[in-house]
């Protein structure tokens, strides 16, 4: 009589294919969301960032102001072009009395595009470019903007051109009262309206979604520096959307379960033959 084949290894051989699906999944997933920091990053309404700032020359007394998204889905028209934009209120405690002004920035890349403002509503045409995702340490870009402003008879007059270069000069940590961050740092370099010579360097955070700190520089002698100390961001249905291999995680896992029920079955099989 012919002898059975033994397929006994077939079992140690299924336990470490499914071992290692799972450790290369899990591996996916951390990679991913370690990523995704670098990425775009959503604002949703309700999200708040309150800032410190205090002026290094002693021209004025320091200041708090607290900037909120207000609305996730705004359209602005520039020039016949249609941008749908983030509203973000800027509320300004100056001498114990609030000022607001309103920004609208891009939903694909944060740029600025407009404000209402107590000295009037502007507008950049070119929009004005505060990003580049993803962040990578050692990347450049400009943007060129003008800066509009409406009227009193509602026409459009012409204002500055701004020539902004933006360099990210790697990454380091920061602590600020808000607490201890991993920064990319932005040197924004430029000229302000006065023809002066200026550079900022802004520190954002990928875990706060906005900056941490930022530092106002003018002929190399820092003006003023801006503080985080408070912020709240609101809980995002859409995070598991976010990370790609999640999907690929779960088919593997299921797999794994399936692979596992199947053993057990045979198990149990072989045990009642005997």
């Amino acid at each position: 009589m012919r002898k059975p084949a033994n397929y006994g290894y077939l079992k140690p051989l299924m336990i470490l294919v499914i071992s290692l699906l799972i450790i290369s999944s899990s591996s996916f997933i951390i990679e991913d969301v370690e990523a995704s920091g670098e990425e775009l990053p959503t604002w949703v309404e309700g999200d708040y960032w309150h800032y410190n700032k205090t002026f290094e020359r002693d021209t004025q007394d320091d200041v708090t102001f607290r900037s909120e998204v207000t609305s996730e889905e705004e359209y602005i028209d520039i020039d016949n072009e249609m941008f749908e934009c983030y509203m973000v209120n800027y509320t300004w405690i100056i001498d114990q009395v609030p000022e607001t002004e309103t920004h609208f920035y891009t939903k694909e890349g944060l740029s600025l595009v407009a404000e209402i403002t107590p000295d009037g509503t502007f507008a950049y045409n070119p929009t004005v470019k505060l990003f580049d995702f993803p962040l990578e340490g050692g990347k450049e870009w400009t943007s060129a903007a003008i800066r509009w402003r409406m009227a009193d008879d509602e026409e459009w007059q012409e204002g500055p051109r701004l020539n902004l270069r933006f360099t990210i000069e790697g990454k380091t940590t920061v602590e600020v009262p808000a607490g201890t961050f991993e920064t990319y740092i932005i040197n924004m370099t430029g000229a302000d309206e006065n023809g002066g010579q200026e550079h900022i360097l802004n520190y954002y955070s990928p875990e706060v979604k906005n900056m941490v700190l930022r530092e106002e520089y003018q002929y190399n002698v820092l003006m003023n520096t801006e503080e985080l100390t408070e912020y709240n961001l609101e809980e995002r249905t859409e995070d598991d959307d976010e990370i790609p291999y999640l999907g690929t995680g779960v088919f593997t896992l299921s797999i794994a379960a399936s692979a596992l029920i199947y053993l057990s079955k045979s198990k149990i099989k072989e045990n009642n033959h005997k």
